[in-house]
């Protein structure tokens, strides 16, 4: 078990603590037999003598009092319950750590985004300290990796202000990532700071708003004879001439941001005739549509 930063812990025998340097530590052993069992207590397997920072409450348990580093508080800790049918033995170790200050992890992971064609919303996974364009109504998830001992306090602000967890920020993680839907006026400085009593440290994302570009077919119009029984591609927009069994392949290139769905249709066909055809392939991404054996009108 590890505690960050209290004052006073209980811990019951048989579980091992890791706490900070200075804290007051309770070592419970709750005991039972007939007659009524003896407590002894051990540190590295010799008899400890009590003193003013080691000694027994009323029921029994161990008080470590101000557990520091520099009375080599650390070590394991045996709890001896005796009485005329036997003895039994329980271990605690106590490891105490000195306060570290925060520092943030280091990753290597290059922002990402996902946009989502059917409810037509965008995603923006970034680390602190990584800048980015984002388009509005984008949802960024803004990560703040940290390390420190205690548990540092985080703190998010975008352009000097404080966020809370609220409508449009959603704190998660112990408050190391926060999620924000942008909206056209939402560029900015985000800074996510990481307090501790050892120290304080702070990093910073911008963000820019882009606006977003509408799509458009990169294609040209003109007429094409294929040669029978031959595989070939053209772009969509061109018109050809194809004779009966040959395999056509069509592509749809095109520029759009954020990224924009193919949709696929034969004039005069229901919805989704394409895409149940056994003899049309559509690529995952939309980009080509093959027809395998090209069927006379």
């Amino acid at each position: 078990m590890q505690v960050d930063g209290l004052s006073k812990i209980e811990v019951f025998i048989g579980n091992d603590l890791k706490t900070l340097d200075g804290t007051v530590v309770y070592i419970r052993c709750p005991v039972i037999g007939i007659p009524r069992p003896r407590i002894r207590y051990l540190k590295d397997d010799k008899p400890i003598t009590y003193s003013e920072h080691l000694k027994l409450d009323s029921i029994g348990s161990l008080i470590v009092t101000a557990a520091t580093l520099e009375r080599k508080s650390n070590g394991v800790y045996t709890c001896l319950a005796e009485n005329e049918a036997g003895h039994v033995t329980m271990n605690t170790t106590l490891h105490l750590l000195a306060p570290t200050k925060p520092s943030f992890i280091i990753s290597y992971a290059p922002p990402s985004y996902q946009y989502d064609l059917r409810h037509k919303k965008g995603t923006l996974k970034l680390n602190i300290g990584d800048d980015s364009t984002a388009y509005a109504n984008t949802k960024i998830e803004l990560r703040c990796p940290v390390v420190g001992f205690p548990f540092p306090l985080i703190m998010w602000e975008k352009d000097d202000i404080i966020l809370h967890h609220g409508d449009r920020a959603y704190l998660k993680e112990n408050t190391t990532v926060l999620h924000y839907k942008l909206n056209e006026q939402d560029g900015g400085v985000f800074t996510c700071s990481a307090t501790n009593m050892a120290g304080s440290v702070s990093k910073k994302t911008v963000i820019t708003i882009k606006d977003p570009m509408p799509p458009k077919i990169l294609a040209s119009k003109y007429q094409v004879t294929i040669a029978q029984n031959m595989s070939s591609t053209i772009l969509i927009g061109i018109y050809a001439k194809v004779l009966e069994g040959s395999t056509l392949t069509i592509t749809c290139p095109h520029l759009s941001e954020p990224l924009s769905k193919i949709v696929w249709r034969l004039e005069g066909a229901p919805d989704l005739f394409l895409e149940t055809n056994p003899d049309i392939e559509i690529s995952p991404s939309g980009y080509q549509l093959v027809i395998k054996k090209v069927k006379g009108v």
